[in-house]
């Protein structure tokens, strides 16, 4: 998959219709890596198998994964879940594949939850659902793209801390 606007919409089906978002994605994906390193770092993704090491994990997991996501099927983390001693598996709705586009606060929560053990009121629960379902990617583009033009003397996104190519991060 090559760093193209229509790429944005197998990324970020809920934003597929959204044409701002569509160019940034096609940006992102071009500055973050070279055509060599990006097909490099595909390759070696895709030569990994880590499926004989899955039941020596001794840590705690949580497996979250969108049911909807058309590059990554859902039962690629249930393989994971399964397979993983203790694993917990959350099948979340929607079908983007970065988490915290759809549903920010329902991912946050579970987060927390699986850190510290604590579980909040199913009120609180609702209430982030409609908080972060109002907010929306053009505000986040914003706000990432007036820090960017905060930092273009230094060279580097205030944001995400990351060295800049080309005038964006």
């Amino acid at each position: 998959m090559g760093a193209t606007v229509a790429s944005a919409a197998v990324v970020a089906s809920s934003r597929a219709g959204d044409q701002r978002f569509r160019h940034w994605y096609a940006k992102l994906q071009r500055t973050s890596a070279g055509p060599r390193a990006a097909q490099a770092l595909l390759r070696a993704l895709l030569a990994v198998d880590v499926r004989p090491i899955l039941p020596l994990a001794q840590a705690p997991m949580l497996v979250l994964h969108r049911r909807d996501v058309q590059f990554v099927p859902v039962e690629h983390s249930r393989y994971l879940a399964e397979h993983i001693p203790g694993a917990r598996l959350v099948e979340l709705p929607g079908a983007d594949m970065p988490l915290v586009w759809e549903s920010q606060g329902v991912v946050l929560d579970l987060l927390e939850e699986f850190l510290t053990g604590v579980r909040r009121s199913v009120e609180q629960v609702s209430n982030s659902l409609k908080s972060s379902s109002s907010r929306s990617c053009t505000s986040g583009l914003e706000i990432h793209s007036k820090a960017l033009q905060r930092r273009r003397s230094v060279g580097t996104c205030a944001t995400c801390g990351l060295a800049q190519r080309s005038g964006a991060c």
